[in-house]
C-alpha cells in the first residue's frame, strides 16, 4: 500500500506543478515576474513588428523565447528592451470576448 500511496502523492504533485504551469502562462504584471512560461510580445524587426511568444528561459537581462502561434520556429533570445508586458484582460474586456464566441 505505501507504493500507491507514494504514487498517488507524485501524481498530485505533477498535477499541482502542471496547474501552476497553467496559470503562469499568463501575463506577468511586473519585469521582475517574467519568468519560463510567461507570456509577452516580441520585436521581430522594424519592419516586422511585434509577436506574442512564450518565455523559454531568462537569464538577467536575456530572454529565450519561442512564438506562441508559430512553435515550429526556432527559438531565439531577446533583450529585456525588446519585449513588452501584456496588460490581463479586464472583466469588461473578458465579457465581450465571451459575447463575441456566442
Amino acid at each position: 500500500m505505501t507504493k500507491r500511496k507514494s504514487k498517488s502523492r507524485k501524481s498530485t504533485a505533477k498535477a499541482a506543478a502542471a496547474k501552476g504551469a497553467a496559470t503562469k502562462s499568463s501575463a506577468a504584471t511586473a519585469w521582475g515576474e517574467i519568468g519560463p512560461g510567461h507570456l509577452v510580445i516580441a520585436q521581430e524587426s522594424l519592419e516586422y513588428g511585434w509577436w506574442e511568444a512564450i518565455v523559454i528561459e531568462r537569464k538577467g537581462d536575456a530572454f529565450t523565447l519561442r512564438y506562441r502561434d508559430y512553435p515550429q520556429l526556432p527559438k531565439f533570445v531577446r533583450h529585456r528592451s525588446a519585449i513588452a508586458l501584456m496588460n490581463p484582460p479586464t472583466d469588461d474586456a473578458k465579457a465581450e470576448a465571451q459575447a463575441d464566441l456566442a
